[in-house]
């Protein structure tokens, strides 16, 4: 993501905030989450739709016609309609970071937390169990894995916890987590390497 000033996380914070407001009364937040991904996702992906978005040349009422016709029936109301909102004030830009500060937002009003686990190989049952409710308890939250792999991971894992920066104290609790996850998982890839050799 983009680094935003101080201002505009508070503008984005805003809007996040009272769309949340918004969808939890209605329960509708999380329909809302899926939604804004999918259309976070649309204009990473899609770079003719992100210039017409992010463009100060393109007029906001042709904006607001192209959102109406394209989107309406097929996005929740209420995330359209804070949408064609932002694009009114002149702060399309600030769309990619209204989507993650309202994940955020309602992560936090779910007492929920994304973990974000790298590793050498893919993480079996028990390591996954063990992954989070080792993090859960750190946190305090009910714990999402996002997981990847990258074999350029010797053995290791790389765990981030949400978007937020760890205490002392909390590094060092995962470093020692990640110690016996880290040796756990050297084993698994020496099985695999074994595995794959007796049958190669």
């Amino acid at each position: 993501m983009a680094k935003f000033e101080h201002g505009s996380i508070a503008i984005a914070d805003s809007y996040a905030r009272t769309l949340l407001e918004l969808t939890e009364k209605s329960g509708q937040s999380e329909a809302v989450a899926d939604d804004f991904g999918e259309f976070d996702k649309l204009l990473k992906t899609d770079e003719a739709f992100a210039e017409f978005m992010y463009s100060q040349s393109v007029d906001s009422d042709a904006r607001e016609s192209v959102l109406e016709k394209n989107f309406r029936g097929r996005m929740n109301d209420l995330l359209l309609s804070t949408i064609q909102v932002v694009n009114r004030k002149g702060r399309c830009e600030l769309l990619e970071l209204i989507r993650e500060r309202f994940r955020l937002a309602l992560e936090e009003a779910r007492n929920e937390v994304d973990v974000y686990v790298t590793s050498a190989v893919a993480l079996t049952d028990e390591l996954r169990e063990s992954l989070k409710l080792a993090t859960s308890s750190i946190t305090g939250k009910t714990v999402r894995m996002v997981e990847a792999v990258d074999p350029a991971i010797l053995g290791g894992l790389i765990v981030r916890i949400g978007d937020e920066k760890l205490d002392n104290s909390v590094v060092n609790r995962l470093r020692i987590l990640n110690g016996s996850l880290m040796q756990r998982a050297t084993d698994e890839i020496h099985k695999g390497h074994a595995f794959a050799e007796a049958t190669g």
